[in-house]
């Protein structure tokens, strides 16, 4: 399985909490979905953090930091179907504060769609939805035949 991440930072507790509290206000933006619940409570008991809603930029101070809280959103948003027009204002202006622009949102977005869609690379029976699936998630069609096996 590709990784969602270029490469794996070592997050300590205070930078955990401050991805894990932009995670849950992402989900929070639009309605939090039981999905997007699970997979940030998931998170936040491997980095031995309890939950919080107080982001502490200051410690996210490295790219790979960076990226790891901006691809971390992008997974909630992706956790209930979708992303949103909320949760694509709040990925932006996290980017933002980040010092990261348009790019580095598209191209998280792209990243983590690519790795969720690559789970389903040998459905045959279902393809045309798992093909539709991968239009809904912003990929062109070369990136979904590609990430696909096809």
């Amino acid at each position: 399985m590709p990784s969602i991440m270029g490469s794996v930072p070592d997050i300590d507790t205070k930078a955990g909490a401050a991805i894990a509290a932009a995670m849950r206000a992402v989900a929070v933006s639009d309605g939090m979905h039981p999905n997007e619940e699970a997979l940030i409570i998931e998170f936040e008991e491997s980095i031995g953090a309890g939950a919080t809603t107080d982001i502490d930029w200051s410690v996210i101070d490295t790219p790979a930091l960076k990226e790891a809280l901006l691809k971390s959103c992008v997974l909630v948003a992706f956790a209930d179907g979708a992303i949103s027009d909320e949760e694509t204002t709040l990925l932006h202006e996290y980017a933002g504060r980040l010092g990261l622009g348009e790019r580095e949102v598209a191209k998280s977005i792209a990243d983590v769609a690519q790795v969720l869609l690559s789970q389903l690379s040998g459905v045959k029976i279902f393809k045309d939805q798992v093909l539709e699936l991968g239009r809904t998630m912003g990929l062109d069609e070369l990136t979904i035949h590609s990430v696909l096996g096809d």
